[in-house]
């Protein structure tokens, strides 16, 4: 069985693969190799980077650029290694590329700034999650509840998540 990848929409949670952060190593070395110019810090996000979090077998990478224009130029050479604009959210400061086929989504490539909002919430849920493993306990049900409940809808299932992540960006924002 594959260690990742996942049809785009589907939402199918796995036990953790010791893999995933070698797989997140592997594509940070070769990032930053690509990309000395444009991105200055890469980090493992997501659920695949907490240990014994169940997730969706996607590698979310999180990178550090000084200005959403330099991924403009970088795009062609994104997609030479398989990656895929997938949009832009002017909101929360983030571009996202997507990595695999639309049946076969193996990263999620996510493109902020350093001292904005989306980059500070990812290391804040990520540090506490890892600090806490009863909150990382709690948050593995509460995914596996939806993803029985939302096992082809993407949005509801991470909408369902909403007041729970914001839960721990206020109790790590409070704990500082």
């Amino acid at each position: 069985m594959n260690a990742i990848g996942l049809k785009r929409g589907v939402v199918k949670l796995t036990r953790h693969n010791s893999n995933w952060k070698r797989l997140f190593e592997k594509e940070k070395k070769l990032l930053l190799r690509k990309f000395p110019d444009v991105i200055s810090e890469v980090s493992h996000g997501g659920s695949t980077a907490i240990t014994n979090l169940p997730a969706k077998p996607i590698i979310d990478i999180f990178a550090v650029i000084a200005s959403f224009d330099a991924v403009k130029k970088i795009e062609k050479d994104l997609e030479k290694l398989d990656y895929e604009f997938y949009g832009r959210d002017e909101v929360s400061g983030r571009i996202l590329y997507t990595k695999g086929k639309k049946d076969l989504r193996t990263h999620h490539l996510h493109f902020v700034k350093k001292n904005g909002k989306e980059w500070k919430n990812h290391i804040l849920i990520r540090d506490y999650l890892l600090e806490h493993p009863e909150v990382a306990q709690e948050y593995s049900e509460l995914k596996k509840e939806l993803s029985k409940k939302y096992p082809n809808d993407r949005k509801l299932y991470s909408h369902g998540k909403d007041a729970f992540i914001k839960s721990i960006i206020k109790k790590a924002q409070t704990k500082k």
